[in-house]
């Protein structure tokens, strides 16, 4: 509201409102209408509206922070235990617990072996390379999804992600050869965003209430 009074500042504090602020509520809301056009009308489409500004809060806190809070997370982990009973497809909630231990374990493997990446770069450099790409964090999210994407829905979902994180780091690689400015090799970026987005595209596509 206070862009639309051209006056993008708190009304409380004062402090100015970041742009990202309209952008991100028009585009849940954007995503909200396309869940609603592309899916069967029922109960659980209000479960699906929620997990996907739940998702969009998560990811915008671990691009602006590379943190994904817990006191989030595990409240969404219950969220989506109970809403696997209340969906359409019968017997889901076996999907869902499949899916975030396929989701879990798949990133754990992952973080593990970031880490051990990272440890023996360090070791040959001398010095270290900064966090690792995959924290614990997006293995809590892989949870997440798979909870909400069941399977195989998640295996999905994972390979999207991948998908998108390296074309979104070969975009960088590239945009930065072309305009002469140095690439940082080992610089890790959010990867929370890209499993996320991953996850709202298996909601939107390959959900079985369309």
């Amino acid at each position: 509201m206070a862009y639309l009074r051209l006056s993008p500042e708190c009304s409380h504090c004062g402090a100015s409102i970041s742009w990202r602020h309209p952008f991100l509520e028009l585009g849940n809301g954007a995503l909200i209408a396309a869940l609603w056009l592309c899916c069967d009308p029922g109960n659980h489409i209000v479960l699906y509206t929620i997990y996907s500004s739940l998702l969009i809060l998560l990811a915008v806190i671990d691009m602006e922070t590379h943190r994904i809070p817990r006191f989030i997370l595990y409240p969404g982990w219950g969220l989506a235990i109970l809403g696997s009973f209340a969906h359409p497809s019968a017997g889901f909630w076996q999907l869902a617990l499949l899916g975030s231990m396929v989701g879990s374990a798949l990133l754990f493997i992952v973080h593990l072996l970031g880490k051990l990446f990272a440890a023996a770069v360090s070791r040959l450099r001398g010095n270290g390379i900064g966090a690792v790409a995959f924290g614990f964090g997006d293995v809590g999210l892989g949870t997440l999804i798979g909870l909400i994407v069941g399977y195989p829905g998640i295996a999905a979902a994972l390979l999207l992600a991948v998908l998108l994180g390296g074309l979104t780091a070969l975009t960088i690689i590239f945009v930065r050869a072309a305009t002469a400015r140095r690439y940082t090799p080992f610089k890790s970026f959010a990867y929370g965003p890209f499993l996320v987005a991953a996850a709202l595209m298996t909601l939107l596509f390959h959900s079985p209430m369309r």
